[in-house]
């Protein structure tokens, strides 16, 4: 499983924030990347990739915060606390490390 926690300053939809889950996940035998339902905080946005690209969104709190070299990401929905995350910055492993397949679906 692979979870980004992403801050969009600029968009065409503007300013958001989102969170995606990522399981790896097989059918008939082929393996693949499954998008769980996308969160984020921009209305536009969410219709936007739902509309356009279908992806499945659910509008939520996503929060995004530095301090002190730690980034933290907290995502709410429906008073509910779905995800609270922490990450050092700094080179942690290589891209290679937590690659999954190269094929997506939604």
């Amino acid at each position: 499983m692979v979870m980004q926690i992403s801050r969009f300053f600029v968009s065409g939809f503007g300013s958001y924030n989102e969170m995606i889950f990522f399981i790896t996940a097989s059918f008939n035998g082929k393996e693949g990347n499954y998008s769980l339902p996308l969160m984020l905080d921009n209305d536009i946005a969410f219709a936007g990739g739902r509309e356009n690209w279908g992806f499945h969104k659910k509008i939520a709190n996503v929060k995004l915060k530095e301090k002190n070299g730690v980034v933290s990401g907290i995502v709410k929905r429906g008073g509910h606390q779905l995800v609270k995350a922490f990450m050092q910055i700094g080179l942690l492993g290589k891209a290679g490390d937590v690659a999954g397949s190269g094929i997506y679906n939604n």
